[in-house]
């Protein structure tokens, strides 16, 4: 199975840091996945590698609302990998990228180096489960946000409210088996074969 970035993401990841998630679309499909650079590949080639994914919808005081999906990699018995990739809803792209993951089977993670053309991909079950919770999300998001915004400028009640939630929120708080967070949360975790 080839997985592709598509390629309106490729600035935005050259941006991130090193490890740092990002929520991306994938090429020719209308799919979702996380993206991170990393500095090598090796670590991320292993089938079956232990991988953790929750998604959480948050909406803060001023009543804005972001999805924040936490992600652990057990790249070695000894080695966590960690972050938490943002999604603004009110931004139409992000919305789209929400969107597809109330249909999808799967989560895709993809691993790539720092050029973005060598990559290694693991895929996580997304069930019917996390899909249901996605489109509890979406409704409750249809009914409260104003029209989206195209071309993914800056939002100020955004940037804020990320700050506010990265302040209540740890990547191990909310990857814990219940997190205390206000809004909506779910999680996927997959090690090994699974058997639908």
């Amino acid at each position: 199975m080839k997985i592709n970035v598509a390629k309106g993401y490729h600035a935005r990841l050259r941006q991130q840091a090193l490890y740092a998630p990002l929520l991306v679309g994938l090429t020719g499909r209308r799919k979702t996945g996380l993206a991170m650079r990393v500095r090598e590949l090796f670590s991320f080639r292993r089938e079956g590698l232990p991988i953790t994914v929750r998604l959480v919808g948050y909406q803060g005081r001023e009543g804005v609302w972001l999805v924040a999906v936490a992600v652990r990699i057990a790249t070695d018995a000894e080695s966590l990998l960690e972050g938490i990739a943002y999604l603004n809803p009110r931004q139409a792209d992000d919305y789209h990228l929400l969107h597809n993951l109330a249909q999808q089977e799967g989560f895709p993670l993809l691993f790539l180096n720092d050029s973005l053309k060598v990559g290694v991909g693991q895929e996580v079950v997304w069930s019917v489960h996390n899909r249901q919770q996605v489109r509890v999300l979406l409704h409750q998001l249809d009914h409260i946000l104003p029209e989206l915004r195209e071309g993914g400028g800056a939002d100020a009640d955004f940037s804020a409210i990320r700050q506010e939630f990265h302040a209540r929120h740890s990547v191990q708080s909310l990857l814990a088996a219940q997190p205390h967070v206000t809004g909506v949360s779910f999680g996927s975790s997959f090690r090994g074969v699974v058997l639908e």
